[in-house]
């Protein structure tokens, strides 16, 4: 399929998921909080930030730390926490992916040195489980995992497999599927993956051209082609990473190739143009972004200096 059609195939598909929807603003940047900072653990981080909101204004940010344990930072609404250690053994061997099934609900992915895709999960009532291994595309994966849960109970795990094509792992809220390898398009990053709806789920991940690329799944319609988004100005590294904060908006951002914070975003209809964040942060690794409602985004990164620093969007 041309890419001009797949673009038309995506506003078309859309603007079916946002029908209905009360307009928002989107995330204009006069709006944003300036950085503040959440230090770091006692033996620092590696890697990138990843971050989870699981309703009534709780979040977590995690990371793998200096240790190659994994580290955890926690909102409760009011407050941060201080920095805490999981002490399990677990040894990370890339950024972990978080999600959350319910309010009452958190599971944190890892990649460990054995390259296997490692869980576990925390319940309100049951605290952490142990981990469990779910094993690794036959081609082995590289890079940090990422994860979606979309309702219902369903969730769903992508890497970026050995071939460098993109395989996923799903949860049906009973058991795991066996690993899937999706269409060979070869991508040169990390996968992000969001949902806009329960049934609808996007991917984006960097192409071998430099350039964002994106495909999506609905019920309906099973999964699209690919489709560039095309890249900063000043292009970008790493990989994206994306958040959906209702009505049917999202948005993705990215380091740039100047070290700065770039920000592409879907208002139901169309998306913007690219956008810097002319705030003077200077990125050390891909950025971590949430929301806590549909009037609201946070942006975790790492900054050059090795720290934790967080902005904020209320609409």
């Amino acid at each position: 399929m041309r890419l001009g059609v797949r673009i038309a195939a995506l506003v078309a598909t859309v603007l079916a998921w946002s029908a209905g929807g009360t307009a928002l603003a989107a995330a204009p940047l006069n709006q944003w909080s300036s950085w503040a900072s959440l230090g770091r653990p006692s033996v620092g981080f590696s890697g990138a930030p990843a971050t989870v909101a699981r309703g009534g204004g709780f979040a977590n940010v995690y990371a793998r730390g200096g240790d190659g344990a994994l580290w955890q930072l926690g909102w409760d609404g009011t407050r941060w926490s201080g920095w805490q250690r999981h002490n399990d053994g677990a040894v990370l061997d890339a950024t972990p992916a978080v999600g959350s099934l319910n309010p009452d609900h958190e599971h944190v992915f890892i990649r460990t040195t054995t390259g296997q895709l490692w869980q576990k999960w925390w319940t309100r009532t049951g605290g952490w489980s142990g981990w469990a291994s779910l094993g690794a595309p036959s081609v082995g994966f590289t890079g940090a995992p990422a994860t979606v849960a979309r309702g219902n109970g369903f969730a769903n795990v992508y890497v970026r497999g050995g071939d460098g094509a993109v395989w996923q792992l799903g949860w049906d809220g009973t058991r795991w599927a066996n690993w899937y390898r999706h269409d060979g398009f070869t991508v040169a990053s990390p996968i992000a993956a969001g949902s806009l709806g329960p049934d609808h789920e996007h991917l984006f991940a960097r192409g071998l051209d430099g350039k964002l690329w994106q495909r999506w799944w609905t019920r309906t319609g099973g999964w699209s082609g690919w489709a560039s988004l095309g890249a900063p100005p000043v292009g970008f590294t790493d990989a994206p990473a994306t958040v959906a904060r209702g009505n049917g908006f999202a948005n993705v951002y990215v380091r740039g190739g100047d070290g700065a914070l770039w920000q592409l975003g879907w208002d139901g209809t169309r998306w913007s143009d690219w956008q810097r964040h002319p705030d003077g942060a200077v990125l050390d690794a891909t950025p971590a972004v949430g929301s806590l409602n549909p009037n609201h985004e946070h942006v975790f990164i790492r900054n050059v200096n090795g720290e934790l620093w967080q902005k904020w969007w209320n609409g």
